[in-house]
């Protein structure tokens, strides 16, 4: 968290070359199919917020008055923490309001824009209400404008494989 959307790719960068394989963030609609973990509901668990499985604000689990540890709550199916609730996410992708609708054929790669684009975060903070936490929920930030309730995931890139 408190990272910029350049600092987030830096990092994944940096693993890359310490590693040796190949790190990068999740593109949006990548984000979405592991947020919402097979399943086509409001969030991985069902239709109704479940307020132990998330760190936000008003009404949810307030053992945190800030972030929470990465495995405070129960994981999605997929085994992955936290996507929705405590830290917003870094994506790859530009914020365009009608993503979805105008480009429906380029999903999952990410929606290209200018540097200067603001960039979308997904998955609402421990300082967001419930509602903000839906597996659909996007916002468009300041690439250059941390905060302290956006951090990042990336994910690793697959060997190409032959057919």
């Amino acid at each position: 968290m408190c990272v910029t959307w350049d600092d987030a790719n830096a990092y994944a960068r940096w693993l890359s070359r310490l590693t040796g394989k190949r790190y990068r963030l999740l593109t949006e609609a990548e984000w979405e199919y592991v947020a919402r973990a097979g399943t086509t509901t409001r969030y991985w668990w069902g239709e109704h917020m479940l307020f132990d499985r998330v760190n936000c604000l008003n009404k949810c689990d307030n053992r945190y008055l800030y972030t929470a540890p990465v495995d405070a709550f129960r994981g999605n199916p997929f085994g992955l923490f936290n996507l929705l609730g405590n830290v917003w996410e870094w994506v790859e992708d530009c914020y365009q309001a009608d993503a979805y609708k105008t480009h429906p054929k380029i999903y999952p790669r990410s929606v290209s824009g200018q540097q200067a684009c603001k960039r979308v975060i997904r998955g609402g903070s421990w300082q967001d209400n419930p509602w903000s936490l839906r597996a659909a929920n996007r916002e468009g930030w300041k690439a250059a404008t941390p905060l302290n309730d956006i951090g990042f995931r990336v994910a690793r890139i697959a060997p190409d494989i032959p057919i």
